[in-house]
């Protein structure tokens, strides 16, 4: 990540851990302190107490998974800059996914546009990219009738771009809150995720590239724009 784009990954960054991290870390705080009240008054029976014990497991347990997430977010290997051939990443992508995408039942549509023009991209850095946004896609499925459920991955040619595109039948947003997803201070995105998208939206503009986002009558679209390695 270029040192243009650091002013803005740090923002998200210290949001994300004011946020995020401190959530569950005040929840243990709260059930401690009840505990020992308990424990000091007697008021609460050893059952209770357990409970509370079990509530705390949760909690750090939760705040290690976004510390996790938040350490795969940032601490990306980076394997430099290549001309690359955007539908194969995005094939290495949704097979390194297959697992999960079988668990949830999804066979995602592939769309790719043959004989695209080589993208000049750090291959790592798109596939976490590609990655995030179909784990956004999932995230936003669960609950659906399986039938309502699709995931669509296409790649095409757009002036002097390739052009990613990441369609979900998620739950249906307003045109604001698409765009508040990229803002980790928002909370719209639930977990680390707001932080991830934010590093995410970094990344392709250190490529020259854009990432958005815009609403469907079923879901959304997430897409990210690559210059082309003639164009660069």
């Amino acid at each position: 990540m270029s040192n243009r784009q650091m002013p803005a990954f740090l923002e998200a960054l210290l949001a994300f851990i004011a946020h995020d991290v401190n959530q569950p870390l005040g929840a243990v705080l709260m059930t401690a302190r009840a505990c020992r009240r308990g424990l000091a008054t007697g008021s609460l029976s050893a059952d209770q107490v357990g409970d509370g014990l079990d509530r705390i497991v949760a909690d750090v347990e939760r705040a290690s998974e976004m510390l996790a997430r938040l350490r795969t977010a940032t601490c990306r290997p980076s394997a430099g800059r290549v001309a690359s051939d955007i539908n194969t990443l995005l094939q290495r992508t949704l097979a390194d996914l297959e697992d999960e995408l079988a668990s949830l039942a999804i066979v995602p549509a592939v769309d790719f546009c043959a004989n695209l023009p080589p993208v000049y991209a750090d291959p790592l850095q798109v596939q976490y990219v590609a990655r995030t946004l179909i784990a956004r896609a999932l995230d936003a499925m669960p609950g659906r009738a399986e039938s309502a459920q699709s995931l669509t991955v296409r790649s095409r040619r757009s002036v002097d771009e390739v052009m990613v595109e990441v369609e979900d039948a998620g739950a249906v947003m307003t045109a604001s809150e698409v765009e508040r997803i990229f803002d980790p201070f928002a909370g719209t995105s639930r977990g680390p995720l707001s932080l991830e998208l934010a590093v995410c939206r970094a990344i392709i503009e250190d490529h020259d590239g854009r990432l958005g986002a815009v609403p469907t009558a079923h879901g959304s679209v997430f897409s990210f724009t690559l210059p082309t390695v003639h164009e660069r």
